[in-house]
């Protein structure tokens, strides 16, 4: 109650928008990375234009992070000394052997020189041309430097949450997400809800704030929260304030379709998800999440596509994306693909990830194993138990699409109410 009254005062006490100056107050809290132009190992002007080429291409794909800023050159100081104020420095090279185009990368801490990143991407580039090749390693370079829950924001919440500027908050939200503990989320959302009283026109640290309230509407079994009405409110309050402080942050738009999603809106979950996605589609993140409500609201051809493609990726949280892979395969009838893919999943992050797996498992007829994981279920979150119809219905739009997962989890072994009807 207590976290739901500090939510509302700071909605009341937000002040109005000043177009130019509110929003560029969120800029100094992100960490800047300073792109240093790709050098060239090989001899002509073929490979000078691509490594100026792939430089630029790098640039335009990393501008729509909004957790980041992104610089072409360092900041100097009123007596022309080189400023220290980027983080990060992002540095690399390009090499030719007839078609064959390689491409360096490095992502460089400037404070004391460490390379917390580096690899090497190769393209033929017969296959698609020059301009293309150089698009498609830039994004592959930006997205892995850019991504939610990679290089950049791999730490531990306890150990940065009582930061006190706001990209400390960020980190502790995808440290939060990676660690999936109610500990984790409650020093996330506190620091995040310092943040955003501090600067109100953060749309980054207010989306996450959305993100942190809306967990406790979709996570409560995992969190120990109480999935409230007001809570999912909270959460759209939040994520529409940080639409309007930024209409094209994409992680805003992901947190309103998120909110309106959970909140029986589909047609707004769908968008807002469309517009995140066309916001920034190299943010696996905003990709894979928009995948899952598209799969979920009945155009599984579609989010099984981009679910898949950011498992590519290697997208965080560690097995979140697995799941839905796996739900994919169970619902196009490949329970054998479903099986793996759900065993890939990280089983301890939710215990929705064991029902699925529950009801792949009653759908192959293997009803020992099944009951294996009915039974960590009923030990560690018995009250799933009694809500599964709610929980399976507020996930999975379509009847049939629920009718098949609860005809898998009654050959389980699980029995359903009868007086319940799916979508109740």
């Amino acid at each position: 109650m207590l976290s739901l009254l500090s939510a509302a005062a700071l909605l009341q006490h937000d002040r109005p928008l000043d177009a130019g100056t509110e929003i560029a107050s969120g800029v100094g809290s992100r960490p800047i990375i300073v792109v240093e132009r790709f050098e060239s190992s090989s001899d002509g002007r073929l490979a000078l234009d691509i490594s100026q080429g792939i430089t630029d291409d790098i640039i335009e794909k990393l501008v729509p992070f909004n957790d980041i800023v992104v610089v072409t050159d360092l900041p100097r100081s009123r007596e022309g000394q080189i400023s220290p104020e980027p983080l990060y420095a992002l540095q690399g090279g390009v090499r030719l052997e007839s078609s064959m185009l390689r491409s360096t990368a490095r992502l460089v801490r400037r404070t004391d020189g460490a390379v917390i990143w580096a690899s090497n991407y190769d393209a033929d580039m017969k296959v698609q041309g020059i301009l293309k090749t150089q698009a498609s390693l830039a994004e592959q370079i930006a997205t892995a430097v850019a991504r939610p829950f990679g290089v950049m924001f791999q730490t531990d919440t306890a150990n940065i949450a009582n930061g006190a500027d706001a990209f400390s908050c960020v980190l502790s939200y995808y440290s939060y997400r990676s660690e999936m503990t109610a500990r984790a989320h409650e020093m996330a959302k506190t620091c995040l809800q310092l943040s955003v009283e501090e600067k109100s026109a953060d749309s980054n640290a207010t989306a996450l704030l959305s993100l942190t309230y809306l967990d406790e509407f979709r996570f409560p079994y995992q969190l120990n929260t109480r999935p409230t009405v007001a809570t999912l409110g909270v959460a759209k309050k939040f994520a529409e304030r940080a639409v309007q402080l930024d209409p094209k942050n994409a992680r805003a738009l992901q947190a309103l379709m998120l909110a309106n999603f959970f909140g029986g809106d589909l047609a707004g979950a769908m968008r807002a998800g469309e517009a995140a996605y066309a916001s920034n589609p190299n943010d696996t993140e905003v990709a894979g999440e928009y995948g899952l409500r598209l799969s979920m609201s009945g155009q599984w051809g579609r989010g099984c596509e981009l679910i898949s493609a950011v498992v590519s990726k290697n997208a965080g949280p560690r097995g979140y994306y697995e799941v839905g892979m796996a739900l994919c395969a169970f619902m196009r009838g490949d329970t054998q693909a479903a099986e793996l893919w759900s065993r890939m999943s990280d089983l301890n992050y939710n215990p929705m990830h064991r029902l699925v797996l529950v009801a792949i498992l009653g759908s192959m007829g293997k009803k020992a194993e099944a009951k294996e994981q009915l039974d960590w279920i009923e030990l560690h979150s018995p009250a799933l138990i009694p809500n599964i119809k709610q929980e399976v219905a507020s996930r999975l739009v379509r009847i049939e699409d629920q009718e098949r997962f609860f005809v898998g989890l009654q050959a389980a072994g699980l029995p359903l109410q009868n007086d319940e009807k799916p979508g109740n």
